[in-house]
């Protein structure tokens, strides 16, 4: 039986790295839409526009603010967030206790 979708370079449940972030970022500067950088990508569309949004800051220029993506901003947000998302040791959390309990045995 032959799948005429199956396809083995799937990018489903991927996160984007740097390479697509600058993707994002210079094709945002020519003026594409979050449509045409997600076709480009082979990305869902959810995904560029959340990380439009993760990568937006606001700069000062001549005066003007301005809202522009920068993928710099974008990877540092996201690293942030990558950091913050896992559970922290049982034994962090409970180091006082331990060490109490151990100097007193």
């Amino acid at each position: 039986m032959n799948y005429p979708n199956h396809n083995t370079e799937s990018r489903k449940n991927k996160h984007l790295n740097f390479k697509e972030r600058m993707t994002i970022e210079i094709r945002l500067a020519d003026g594409c839409s979050a449509y045409k950088i997600a076709k480009e990508l082979q990305r869902p569309i959810n995904t560029i526009i959340n990380e439009i949004r993760r990568g937006t800051t606001t700069q000062i220029k001549q005066g003007k603010h301005v809202e522009m993506y920068l993928a710099d901003t974008g990877e540092a947000v996201y690293t942030k967030n990558r950091r913050n998302s896992c559970r922290t040791f049982k034994h962090l959390q409970c180091d006082e206790f331990i060490k109490v309990y151990c100097k007193s045995n």
